[in-house]
């Protein structure tokens, strides 16, 4: 593939110091430190000093590249594979850089990000800016399940191929050659062209499913195609072509052959013969992850737990305080098995084994000793604001990993392995999939299934950026855990309530008790409190407009009946009968060099619209047309009637609520660097913004900045500017 002429000149272009800059404060402050012994927080903290010389010393590399050796001095730090290296292909390299050569890398790197896509396949999911190794895992568990259920006269075969780790062998012309491509790809494009010319027959997992013919990660090679002698060939020309450009040399007793129940034994061993790779039944592990080829057992993955017990062999439990026992718990012991969770939904037995296992150690059992454990996991593990210690419950923390899986099923569509697994399992076009058990379903479509219901439940539509983190998925999954177990019945989800219901609820909350001054045509006049509407306005109604007659007394009678009915409330319910005092309620203008932004909104069930209405003034009254931060005004009152949100807004939003991510968005923008001021008003005091929701509904769906107040409102505005103050009853 070539790269568009555009990309090329704009990678190749001097860098800017807005982009250096950000380059440098994209760095983890305490990022360890090269030769020169400065930190990034070093630079960042200094920016306004050293800023320019930055800047300069790393646009002379891009010009004069071969000065680099000015500050491309690197410590290089060997750490030990396996206990008792004593080789150096037993111990992996670690750099430790120059911030400034950082800098310069880091530069190129982002610019490659644009292009790499075009020079990456679907098949490679390395070198490629969100590319995951789970990628390709999800992909080589659902193959290697197909092949354990695979049927007919055309069997599977699969290769993994291990390259020797032998850099001095590789041909210095490929290798220039290859610094415009990444070479491991270069044998991706020509497994690619034989496929696309009929010549290599890929592995088909459904009818319409993408094919699959390899899977790279890295240097980690994994060859598919029809278990016959002609692809046998196909594969093996293939790879003498690309080892014989590029010096690379395959381990034929490394390399392992595996093929589907349906092909015969003597065919097997006739590929192997021909290949001189070694059959096997089981590959073990792909990208540090088992392959399951059966069902799944505790057996399989007791290797996590050993990985756990010999961490804690490590560690001396008598010599560290309680505190020291529980940090090194809950950042080192949780995190071991994460990397197998993402993809794989872990036997209890495994789960309970590694919380057994850190229990002991938190509570400094040893030698099969056991201690007392004076508080109650589960209140252990509960979020540090809950009075917990933040100890990840395992079985949860895996369910949220799947469930980040899940997430991606339904808002990535374009990823190899989304394809692979919505065509296996046919989960329609629709923007949700539909998601179903099998009766005879991968492992990691099991899991995804599992989580499919409780994610539904947890979407919610959001006017921000909407974000899944696995953090925010093991929050909701343990709050729904810890009201399961505190109510002691069987508790759902949380059920999000139709926002026409909630705003019916609330109107009918406001409106429950209603002051009505009755007509008085027949001498009598009264006041009476009657709820949400009353009698007498409804017989009037359908007096006037149904021609409906209705006798006097018997409106009376309905009237004092309710009334009646209040007052009996009021009695048998003392809470009900609170006191009310009459309050001047109006707009009060903000103090001087402040603005105040007044806001409101509204929903029309019949038309199915929602629309909101704001307005900023000044302490004269004046209208301000825009965004008061682009404005550049820096102390602000926000203000609203509706006491909901506001006290979500002030008090905090739990991540349940439908209105999480609004509120979420809100508290950024308080972060900002500016005095905000929030508070409730009453209706009265909120006209205006009332009346500009209300004239929002009729405009086309957008955000629309009035410049000059709409005919409509300018009473209103009047009204505010000279102090027009309305009677309104309150609660005591």
């Amino acid at each position: 593939p070539n790269i568009p002429i555009d990309n090329l000149l704009q990678t190749e272009a001097a860098p800017l110091d807005c982009e250096i800059k950000e380059t440098i404060f994209s760095m983890r402050p305490l990022k360890s430190p090269g030769p020169d012994g400065l930190h990034p927080i070093f630079f960042q903290s200094q920016w306004e000093t050293v800023g320019a010389s930055v800047c300069k010393v790393v646009k002379e590399a891009f010009m004069d590249p071969i000065n680099i050796h000015a500050i491309n001095e690197t410590l290089l730090l060997l750490l030990p594979k396996l206990d008792g290296a004593t080789s150096l292909k037993q111990f992996r390299p670690i750099s430790l850089c120059n911030v400034i050569y950082k800098v310069i890398t880091k530069v190129i790197t982002n610019r490659l990000r644009l292009v790499m896509p075009t020079l990456i396949g679907q098949h490679q999911c390395s070198f490629i800016y969100g590319g995951q190794s789970a990628d390709n895992i999800i992909i080589a568990q659902k193959v290697f399940h197909s092949k354990k259920t695979k049927t007919g006269k055309k069997g599977l075969m699969a290769i993994k191929v291990d390259l020797e780790t032998a850099y001095d062998k590789l041909r210095w012309e490929f290798i220039i050659d290859t610094l415009k491509d990444i070479a491991i790809e270069r044998l991706s494009h020509l497994i690619n062209a034989r496929v696309e010319a009929g010549r290599w027959k890929p592995v088909a997992l459904s009818r319409h499913g993408p094919p699959i013919s390899h899977l790279f990660f890295a240097d980690d090679l994994i060859l598919f195609g029809e278990a016959s002698m002609d692809q046998m060939g196909e594969m093996s020309d293939c790879m003498n072509a690309f080892c014989k450009a590029s010096g690379e040399k395959v381990s034929v007793e490394k390399t392992r052959l595996l093929v589907s129940k349906n092909v015969h034994p003597a065919r097997a061993h006739e590929l192997s013969s021909a290949s001189g790779f070694h059959l096997t039944a089981d590959f073990g592990k792909y990208l540090g992850v088992p392959i399951l080829h059966s069902r799944q057992k505790v057996s399989t993955y007791e290797f996590l737990v050993e990985k756990v017990l010999k961490r804690l062999s490590s560690w001396k439990a008598k010599n560290l305080s309680f505190a020291g026992r529980v940090t090194l718990t809950r950042s080192v012991l949780a995190a071991l098995p994460t990397y197998i969770m993402q993809t794989t939904l872990l036997p209890k037995g495994i789960c309970n084994k590694i919380e057994q296992l850190m229990r002991n150690f938190i509570w400094g059992a040893r030698d099969n000793q056991r201690n007392w454990h004076t508080i109650a996991w589960d209140d252990i593990c509960r979020p540090k604001n809950q009075d917990g210690l933040g100890i990840k419950n395992v079985h949860l923390y895996n369910k949220s990993l799947i469930m980040k899986l899940a997430w991606n099923l339904l808002t990535n569509p374009s990823a190899l392995w989304v394809q692979v697994l919505k065509s296996k399992y046919k989960c329609g076009d629709d923007l949700t999939p539909v998601v179903t058990s099998k009766a005879a379903c991968s492992h990691i479509w099991r899991g995804v299934v599992s989580v499919w219901k409780d994610m539904l439940q947890g979407i919610q539509w959001s006017i921000a950026n909407g974000t899944f983190t696995t953090k925010s998925a093991y929050d909701y999954m343990s709050h729904f855990v810890s009201n399961q177990s505190n109510s002691g019945t069987d508790v759902g989800w949380p059920i999000v309530q139709p926002a026409h219901c909630a705003i019916h609820t609330l109107k009918h909350s406001f409106t429950y008790f209603v002051i009505v001054l009755s007509f008085n045509q027949y001498g009598s006049s009264f006041i009476s409190t009657t709820p949400r509407t009353t009698k007498t306005w409804m017989f009037k109604n359908q007096q006037v407009f149904d021609g409906k007659q209705f006798q006097t007394q018997h409106v009376i009678n309905q009237v004092r009946a309710l009334a009646a009915d209040i007052q009996r409330i009021g009695h048998e319910a003392p809470h009900m009968g609170q006191q009310c005092h009459t309050v001047e309620v109006g707009w009060k203008p903000p103090v001087t060099g402040w603005i105040k932004c007044n806001s409101d909104g509204v929903l029309v069930t019949l038309k199915n619209k929602a629309a909101c209405g704001g307005i900023i003034r000044d302490n004269s009254g004046g209208w301000i047309t825009g965004l008061a931060w682009d404005k550049g005004f820096r102390m602000v009152t926000l203000e609203s009637d509706s006491m909901t949100a506001m006290s979500l807004v002030v008090k905090g939003c739990p991540p349940t609520h439908p209105c999480y991510s609004i509120v979420a968005l809100i508290n950024c923008l308080k972060m900002r660097d500016w005095q905000v001021s929030i508070n409730h008003i009453y209706r009265q005091a909120n006209q205006v913004a009332n009346w500009l929701a209300g004239y929002a509904i009729n405009l086309p769906m957008g955000t629309h900045y009035l410049s000059n107040p709409p005919p409509g409102c300018i009473n209103l505005l009047w009204q505010d500017i000279v102090g027009l103050h309305f009677r309104r009853s309150v609660t005591l």
